[in-house]
């Protein structure tokens, strides 16, 4: 599997990496190893995120009330649906 990087935001985290690695005295990591701990930990936070925050999306607070559902406790279901609680979408701009 491979991921598809633009070359300049490889060598930012590659430059990233050289000034953290210097740092501690350390041999910098691979590019490679830096793109599999970056999206690790990406896919790691949305797991956690299922947990601390789920009405942050609705799939999550979809998924969280089937949890809860089929664990016999209703009482802690969430809200669902429109993402409440969640940021809203933008209404245009770069952001």
């Amino acid at each position: 599997m491979g991921v598809e990087v633009q070359p300049g935001l490889l060598a930012l985290a590659a430059h990233i990496e050289r000034l953290d690695a210097a740092r501690v005295g350390r041999n910098p990591a691979l590019p490679s190893r830096l793109l599999t701990q970056i999206v690790t930990n990406h896919l790691e936070n949305l797991l956690h995120t299922i947990v601390t925050n789920p009405t942050s999306h609705p799939h999550y607070a979809e998924l969280w009330n089937d949890l809860c559902a089929a664990e016999g406790a209703p009482e802690l279901a969430v809200p669902n649906g429109d993402g409440a609680g969640g940021t809203p979408p933008a209404q245009g701009g770069p952001f």
